[in-house]
């Protein structure tokens, strides 16, 4: 099953359990009505940005959200740090350089200086690369959990 339908299944039993209104829900995450709506009733992915919102709102792991897991093991970080900071903290840890990462991910070394710098979220895509390239959780390296 592709990522975006067990989102949707996982998106849809999340809205079910919290029983709530869908416009009630969607404001309480701060997206619009509309995102929300692509996401319940279409599956569509949102960017990882509300992905996170999302994942918070209902206490949930990015994986367990996405579906790519059955157990919903989440512990937040006691203190969250960006994934900027998280990015750094993980390339200190492992002695590698931003042209070393690119060269092993395939992700170009510019788009991880605008991370670094600017405090831009990557694509899901890079994000599940960084992370297996680095070994963690999306919640870890998104600061969301630690490791």
């Amino acid at each position: 099953m592709p990522i975006s339908q067990d989102f949707q299944n996982r998106f849809r039993e999340l809205v079910a359990e919290r029983g709530g209104n869908k416009t009630q829900i969607a404001a309480e995450m701060n997206i619009t009505y509309v995102l929300f709506s692509k996401a319940y009733n279409y599956g569509i992915l949102p960017r990882p940005a509300v992905l996170v919102r999302i994942a918070d709102h209902f206490g949930v792991s990015m994986d367990f959200l996405l579906g790519k897991t059955e157990e919903n093991n989440f512990v937040p970080a006691r203190e969250r740090v960006s994934f900027a900071q998280r990015l750094e903290q993980l390339r200190q840890e492992k002695q590698v350089s931003i042209y070393r990462i690119a060269e092993q991910t395939h992700i170009h070394r510019n788009n991880m200086a605008g991370w670094l710098r600017k405090g831009y979220l990557p694509s899901l895509e890079d994000l599940e690369t960084l992370a297996d390239y680095f070994g963690v959780s999306l919640d870890c390296l998104l600061g969301r959990a630690e490791e």
